[in-house]
């Protein structure tokens, strides 16, 4: 009868409590609880997929593979990594190899300089540096280790009536603990291969940078395709975290030409959410493809390298603020230039006036949204600043020859785009 109820408890909790206390911790917290049915299967969700990142992944996933089989029903068992991650586990039953995972989570927030420790320690390229620096930032913070061991003694109390459990603790990874990991490949040949890894990488930047959609793909592919995307028994997993690393070089590549910081932020985070629910190769694929050209696209209309700091501060300006009413004098407040400096500056600078460059900026944004998204052209005008649809409309016309209407049926190709990326 007892071992009936057990397992009565045991699927209770499978299906409904443990589904419940999942979502509110992840909801409230942030803090991934997982189950997982044996510890030979595959352990990337473990640790978010970082030690997916490295050279050596496969022993250091052995490592926690031996710590999970070797766990102790009843007791908890609280694991700090080298990374200072924390992570509790406990078996989910008496037989069965089975066990849950809260965590891993932080008490604070990594730096800089911390994640460039990692790098040397573990023999990091900047790419891969790039992808343990943007998983970092998905592992929950401010998490106290009390809150995890209070989940996992509740756990063990409801699904099987045990209190006070004993609480273990363990390191894993000290670097003096692995094995040699030195490749064997001779050591020539080895750096040739990263060589021609970071002059591709080096090359897809550029194009980027320059907004060469054609030639960026190809490289794309290359990168996408080489290095530890290879290694990895985890190939779904792999491709999500190169993609990841991807969208961080391209945010660097186009903050090098100088694209403001609050659209790259934009177009980052939104690749990011959705690299999160990406579950087969293809959806990944479209969006290293995506990224490529939206990228390439944003270095293309708000580049401002070349010009001097002033400029670039005033170009910066008018796009951030293209929806209010601007003129000389409002832009000349806003940047704290004077009106004459201003004007003629910018005239040196651009060859064209600030006027002439503020309505060639409304327009093609405007082109944009009407390209990319179902919003109507009187939402467009006053999105552009220019609320006066009937100016809006003769504006356009002497730009670009037509209608705003005209140019939408000659050019439509509606992609759901949001106009804050625009």
């Amino acid at each position: 009868m007892n071992s009936l109820r057990e397992g009565v408890f045991h699927i209770m909790l499978n299906q409904a409590a443990f589904t419940l206390l999942r979502n509110v911790l992840w909801e409230g917290w942030g803090l991934p609880l997982r189950y997982f049915p044996d510890p030979e299967g595959d352990l990337t969700e473990l640790d978010l997929g970082i030690r997916a990142q490295m050279r050596e992944a496969d022993p250091l996933y052995d490592r926690l593979r031996s710590v999970a089989a070797g766990l102790t029903f009843g007791k908890i068992l609280l694991l700090r990594d080298s990374f200072h991650l924390d992570t509790i586990l406990l078996r989910a039953a008496p037989k069965g190899k089975g066990f849950y995972s809260i965590g891993p989570f932080r008490r604070q927030p990594p730096d800089e300089a911390e994640i460039r420790q990692i790098a040397v320690e573990c023999g990091l390229g900047q790419a891969q540096s790039e992808g343990i620096g943007a998983l970092f930032r998905r592992v929950p913070v401010n998490i106290s280790r009390a809150l995890g061991l209070s989940v996992a003694r509740n756990l063990l109390l409801s699904a099987h009536g045990i209190q006070d459990p004993e609480v273990q603790e363990q390191t894993v990874e000290q670097r003096a603990d692995l094995p040699d990991l030195t490749p064997l490949e001779d050591s020539n040949d080895r750096a040739r291969r990263v060589q021609e890894i970071y002059r591709h990488e080096g090359q897809l930047l550029a194009y980027i940078a320059e907004g060469n959609e054609a030639k960026a793909l190809e490289e794309v592919q290359y990168f996408i395709h080489t290095g530890i995307d290879q290694r990895l028994k985890n190939r779904l997993f792999s491709r999500r975290s190169l993609a990841y690393t991807v969208n961080t070089l391209f945010r660097k590549a186009a903050e090098g030409v100088g694209v403001h910081p609050l659209f790259l932020d934009e177009i980052s985070e939104r690749f990011a959410r959705q690299l999160e629910l990406c579950t087969t190769h293809q959806q990944i694929e479209d969006i290293n493809t995506q990224m490529v050209h939206e990228y390439c696209d944003l270095c293309r209309r708000q580049a401002t390298r070349g010009y001097s700091p002033n400029i670039q501060k005033v170009m910066q300006y008018i796009q951030i603020n293209l929806s209010q009413p601007l003129s000389l004098e409002t832009i000349a407040r806003g940047v704290s230039f004077s009106q004459g400096y201003l004007s003629r500056q910018f005239k040196k600078e651009v060859g064209m006036s600030l006027g002439e460059y503020l309505t060639t900026r409304r327009i093609e944004t405007a082109c944009r949204l009407l390209e990319k998204t179902s919003m109507t052209v009187r939402e467009i005008a006053g999105y552009v600043g220019i609320p006066d649809w009937n100016y809006f409309t003769k504006v356009f016309r002497r730009q670009k020859g037509c209608t705003p209407s005209q140019y939408r049926k000659q050019n439509a190709n509606p992609a759901g785009e949001s106009p804050h990326y625009i």
